[in-house]
């Protein structure tokens, strides 16, 4: 799931760098029109920005420790602030593209930014803001890969999300965002209505989801009450679908006994890979 060569960044946002920094400005090109447009209508201080990571800059911060191993010294250009920190991403982002409202990382493993979508409506119907762009950016490293590595759950092929001899998840990288708006810019109808958010906090196992799914059935159960939607009016799921043996049970599992058996279930990680922060908003992007 790598996305290969990235442009470096401009010489202003230099102290910026990591590889998570490049992706975050790569996938941010396609809505910044948008994104502009909000701020034009709205006001820069009415328009926010929240989003999702697992791994922040650590890819930065491994490059820097074997500097610092072989060299006895940091290298002079790595600044833990603006390059590690979680919080530096966004702070980058916000001055790209003009954003002096709320700012701020969410940083929840896999969940990270679907959480997103719940901040961002409860910071609309608070009235604190009109407009929030959420989304998530995660990035390759070498403590992603060898942590998901020592649990024993990567498959060495292409994961195969539900399959009966599915043997793992594979790991990706990449971006996405969606702008959340109050209103549409005329008035009128919304292509797309953000109707519900269910959180849940399954603190089952490190590791592992609830064998029945209890988490993923108190969150689905949640956000249909509060988009005041029957569970048969649901025509498709996008779900996690990692392609381990232990999710896709219980998410299975939790799906038929909400919705039944017949609604169409689909996972997407076998195009992208496993995107840790960033796979929620991407598979909003896919449902969209």
């Amino acid at each position: 799931g790598d996305v290969g060569d990235l442009d470096a960044l401009p010489e202003e946002l230099r102290a910026y760098e990591s590889r998570l920094a490049r992706i975050a400005l790569a996938s941010i090109q396609e809505i910044s029109g948008a994104v502009r447009g909000a701020v034009a209508r709205w006001g820069s201080d009415r328009v926010a920005i929240v989003f999702g990571t697992s791994t922040a800059g650590i890819e930065r911060t491994e490059w820097a420790y074997r500097a610092f191993v072989q060299d006895g010294v940091l290298p002079a250009d790595y600044d833990f602030r603006k390059q590690h920190a979680f919080h530096a991403p966004a702070e980058m982002l916000a001055g790209v593209l003009g954003l002096s409202g709320p700012s701020y990382v969410i940083s929840t493993a896999c969940s990270s930014s679907g959480k997103t979508f719940g901040s961002a409506r409860r910071l609309l119907e608070a009235g604190l803001v009109d407009a929030v762009l959420v989304g998530g950016v995660d990035s390759r490293c070498l403590m992603t890969l060898r942590g998901f590595h020592s649990l024993g759950i990567l498959n060495p092929g292409r994961c195969t999300p539900f399959g009966k001899d599915r043997a793992g998840m594979n790991i990706g990288e990449g971006g996405a965002w969606v702008l959340l708006e109050r209103e549409t810019p005329d008035g009128g109808e919304a292509p797309v209505y953000l109707l519900g958010v269910g959180e849940t906090c399954d603190a089952y196992h490190m590791t592992s989801p609830h064998p029945e799914g209890r988490g993923a059935m108190g969150a689905m159960t949640e956000a249909l009450a509060q988009a005041g939607v029957a569970a048969s009016e649901v025509a498709m799921v996008n779900a996690h679908g990692t392609g381990t043996v232990l999710n896709d049970r219980a998410e299975g599992r939790a799906i038929h006994e909400l919705l039944g058996p017949d609604v169409p279930v689909a996972s997407t990680k076998a195009y992208t890979g496993h995107l840790l922060g960033a796979c929620a908003v991407t598979e909003a992007v896919f449902s969209i």
